[in-house]
């Protein structure tokens, strides 16, 4: 019996090995994207502003001014919406959808997602 519990202790980590590293298995390109990146992948437009505040940390804040493929509609008065992501994470963890698998509220606002993963100017 003692022989069966070794043999799985060396044959399991291969197992997982194999797992991770099949070739076969599809990562999404928009893993390694950032939001904008993200936003201009799925046809929205996007822009990055650093903002800076009074004790001079620079924020970054990303803009998606309007929905996909609407041209001129960001001059259009529409309600503001600000997104800010919890302490552990970051603007990401509001693109996780693909544009069928959600309502597109950006139709009808503007929107802003703060990275604020913020630092001082003189780091």
């Amino acid at each position: 019996m003692r022989h069966r519990s070794s043999c799985w202790i060396l044959v399991m980590p291969i197992i997982s090995l194999l797992l991770i590293t099949n070739p076969t298995l599809s990562i999404d390109p928009e893993c390694y994207m950032t939001v904008p990146e993200v936003a201009r992948y799925f046809g929205y437009p996007s822009e990055v502003h650093l903002v800076r505040t009074e004790d001079d940390y620079i924020l970054e804040i990303h803009r998606i001014p309007h929905g996909r493929l609407q041209e001129g509609v960001a001059s259009e008065k529409r309600p503001l919406v600000f997104l800010q992501h919890g302490i552990l994470s970051d603007g990401f963890d509001w693109t996780p959808n693909l544009p069928n698998q959600s309502a597109d509220p950006l139709q009808r606002y503007r929107v802003y997602f703060l990275q604020d993963r913020a630092f001082p100017l003189k780091y």
